[in-house]
């Protein structure tokens, strides 16, 4: 069967739901993906046979297809439809139509492809005159860069996460298993570091106007969420 995951946007839940795909696949599922265009470099890092480039044939076939009723079209229901967790609702709803199972352990499916020299490159430039021992911080979150209405701050030397033209998020991943201590919002990255080797001064910060980290049972990290 053909099925389309209609998840376009957002990394974090692209990097989560990564096991609903792959035990899709093994279920002799051929799996599309479409993410917006300033996503399609995913398909340098992520090439486990997700079809992350959909042809506009194959994309018009199956959303010609009843999407009410049918399993070929994959849209993820929302937390008030299944639970009051958003992301775990992604795989109930998953297990619920090909008994893909649940996301204990999605970390084990997230696998990059890492291209070390970008890496290098990116870690040469940002680090430049920084001290060995520095704290990583983010302050924005979600596809559209919203900014935190509290800056994140540390006591070491801070290196900031920031969007850079024609920079994958990928690239960062050297930098984040260099950093002393990881101080990053409930989005993209936390998902990067749970499956790098990384320091275990972690801490989570909630996003703007929601006053708990909704996210909080899905990781394995020992971390400290600030809220």
């Amino acid at each position: 069967m053909n099925i389309l995951i209609n998840q376009t946007a957002g990394f974090g839940d692209i990097f989560f739901c990564q096991k609903i795909a792959v035990k899709l696949m093994e279920a002799e599922h051929k799996v599309y993906w479409n993410v917006i265009p300033e996503y399609k470099y995913i398909a340098n890092y992520i090439k486990n046979g997700i079809i992350w480039e959909v042809d506009k044939e194959v994309d018009d076939d199956i959303y010609e297809l009843d999407l009410s009723h049918s399993t070929n079209y994959f849209k993820f229901k929302t937390n008030q439809e299944l639970c009051d967790n958003v992301m775990q609702s992604k795989y109930r709803y998953a297990d619920s139509l090909f008994s893909t199972g649940g996301w204990e352990d999605w970390q084990n499916y997230l696998r990059i492809i890492r291209n070390y020299k970008e890496e290098k490159d990116l870690e040469d430039y940002i680090l430049k005159d920084v001290p060995d021992k520095f704290a990583l911080i983010c302050n924005h979150f979600a596809t559209n860069y919203l900014t935190l209405n509290n800056s994140i701050e540390s006591d070491l030397p801070t290196v900031e996460i920031i969007k850079l033209s024609g920079i994958p998020i990928f690239s960062w991943c050297s930098i984040i298993e260099k950093a002393t201590e990881i101080r990053i919002p409930d989005s993209s990255c936390p998902y990067l570091v749970e499956v790098l080797d990384t320091t275990d001064k972690l801490y989570l910060y909630n996003r703007n106007n929601e006053f708990n980290i909704r996210t909080k049972p899905i990781w394995k990290k020992k971390w400290r969420f600030v809220e």
